[in-house]
Parts: structure tokens; sequence; C-alpha cells
């Protein structure tokens, strides 16, 4: 009987015949109908959700000192978009199919699964930075800066042990992936958000979009009024969520 050799492993092929090389992609939903009789790789790729908007910069205020003159209050910088997860490996698994069997494979942002096989779950979506907050210019308190957004989740592999052969977990460690905090507002100041959920060592994820500059407020006297009322509110460049694949292969020779 031929056999096909995965990962050092042998496997029977079915009928002794020899099978050809042959590969089918999946990027949507559809249904893979085996060829042959004999052992397929399955390898599942999972999508990712999008990553988080970074939060609007707070405005600034003037206020009136005890001494009665008019100071100016920098807004404060809102905070940063988590950052969503993107799995470094995919998940494989090894089975064995008859000709003409049937799977329905599904692919899209939540989910790649292949039948009862196997699934790849995306990890859950980062939470978005929050604005930078206003003076108080009746009392004088400095704005506080918006927090960051949280990280999004680890996607999720499972296989189903009685129907896989053979099957190679994907290694997900947990990752801290929340957006930074904004700066605290000022007299007179420039308020950036915090940096965008970029991770340190290599860490395979998504960044979060900046959040927003706090507005400039500058020192007056007397009765200047000049103030600036809305703070920068960041562009929509968040990185999108994006779907996984599946790829199948098979053959023996």
């Amino acid at each position: 009987m031929a056999n096909a050799f995965i990962s050092g492993r042998r496997y029977p092929t079915g009928g002794g015949a020899a099978i050809p090389a042959g590969h089918q992609s999946f990027t949507a939903n559809g249904t893979f109908t085996a060829p042959y009789t004999g052992v397929y790789t399955v390898v599942l790729t999972a999508g990712h959700a999008a990553s988080g908007i970074g939060g609007q910069g707070g405005s600034g205020e003037h206020g009136t000192t005890s001494e009665g003159w008019q100071r100016r209050y920098g807004g404060a910088g809102g905070g940063a978009g988590g950052s969503a997860y993107l799995a470094n490996s995919p998940g494989i698994i090894v089975i064995k199919l008859n000709k003409n069997q049937s799977v329905i494979v599904t692919v899209s942002v939540a989910l790649c699964s292949f039948g009862n096989y196997a699934s790849f779950a995306t990890g859950t979506s980062p939470g978005n930075g929050n604005p930078g907050g206003r003076p108080d210019a009746s009392e004088e308190v400095i704005a506080v800066g918006g927090s960051g957004g949280s990280g999004g989740g680890k996607p999720v592999f499972s296989f189903d042990d009685a129907l896989v052969l053979f099957a190679v977990v994907p290694s997900l460690p947990d990752y801290n992936l929340s957006g930074g905090n904004g700066q605290n507002g000022g007299s007179p100041n420039v308020n950036y958000g915090g940096p965008a959920g970029i991770p340190a060592n290599n860490i395979p994820c998504i960044s979060g979009q900046m959040g927003g500059f706090g507005q400039i407020c500058t020192n007056g006297t007397g009765t200047q009024t000049q103030y600036f009322n809305v703070g920068v509110v960041p562009s929509d460049s968040k990185i999108p969520a994006a779907a996984g694949r599946i790829d199948i292969t098979w053959g023996n020779q």
C-alpha cells in the first residue's frame, strides 16, 4: 500500500495507488471535495480583528486666576487605540478523507473552519482610545489624558482529536496589546495622545491608531479670551479587519 509521509510519520493513502500532488486554497466560504481517498494536510490561518481608533484630543480652555489674570490651559491628549492580535503561526491538521467526500469550509473575519475537523477563531476586537479631558476653567484644574483602548484577545485554535490523525497547534502567547494613555493637559502646553499599540520584541499584532493631540493654549492677561474649543481628532486610519485562509494539500508523489 502506498504511504504519505507527514512530519516524519507514515499514513496509508488507501488503495495502494499513487496520488498526484495537488492543492486548493480558500479565502471565502466554500466546499472542499476530496479528489482521492487518502491523507490531506489542512493549514488554517486565522484572520484578525480591526485595530482600535485613537481617542480625540481634549479642547483647551481659558480660566481666571485668583489674582484676576486670564490663563490658558492646554487640552489633554486622547488615548491610543488598542492593537488586534495577529496569530504568528497557523494551525495544521492531517486527516483522512474518502474520494468525493465533501467538507464545508468557512473563511471569514471571525472564523476559519474545516468542517468539524478544526477551527481557528479570530481574537476578540480591541478597544478604542478614550478622548482627552478639558481643563476646568473655574477651578483651574489641569485636564487628564484619555486612557488607551484595551488590547485584542488572542485567537483560539481547536480540533477534533477523534477525527484528526495529527495536529500542529500554533504558539499563541498572552500579550498586553493595550494602547498608550494620552498626556495630561498643561498651561501652556501641547499634548499628544499616547503611542499607538506598537508591540515590543516583535510581538505579532496589528497596531492601533495614535491618540489625538490636545489643543494648545497660551498664557494671557487681562481680558484676552483666545482659546481653542476642539481637540484634534485622529484620522480613521486604523488597520481594517481581514479574513484568514485555508490551504489543503495532498499527494504521495
